[in-house]
């Protein structure tokens, strides 16, 4: 039961202690309980407003929820952070995808495999909008 795990014990003996946040909400991602994974998140970007993989974390939460608004914000923070991390970029390009956005996506992916070649996910995501568009 996460209430009683040690990261929550953690976060009540020093509540800025970065690891003991980040483990909980990964666990809760992991769980798929995306809504508390996601109060996990948020207080990570309080204590850490300038990493990139927290805003990534927090949008993959709320792409899972379907939140794909706030997914999409919280990608772009994470690019505006880190403007060439090929990973947001690339989950950016899912959730316009998700959105039925493909032309968007598809650019996005292009992005993303020009920053990092050797993406897989990145080919896989473009050919499967790709082929939602009707293009091969």
């Amino acid at each position: 039961m996460i209430s009683k795990s040690p990261s929550v014990t953690s976060i009540k003996l020093n509540p800025n202690f970065v690891q003991s946040h980040f483990a909980r909400a990964l666990a809760l991602d992991e769980l798929q309980e995306f809504e508390f994974a996601i109060e996990s998140w948020d207080e990570l970007v309080r204590l850490q407003p300038e990493e990139t993989g927290v805003y990534v974390y927090r949008g993959n939460s709320y792409q899972n929820l379907g939140q794909l608004e706030q997914a999409v914000e919280n990608y772009e923070q994470a690019i505006r952070v880190d403007p060439e991390n090929p990973v947001a970029i690339h989950n950016l390009g899912t959730a316009y995808a998700s959105l039925d956005e493909h032309q968007k996506a598809v650019e996005i992916f292009d992005k993303s495999l020009e920053l990092n070649p050797e993406l897989p996910m990145g080919y896989a995501s473009r050919g499967q909008s790709l082929t939602a568009m009707g293009a091969h």
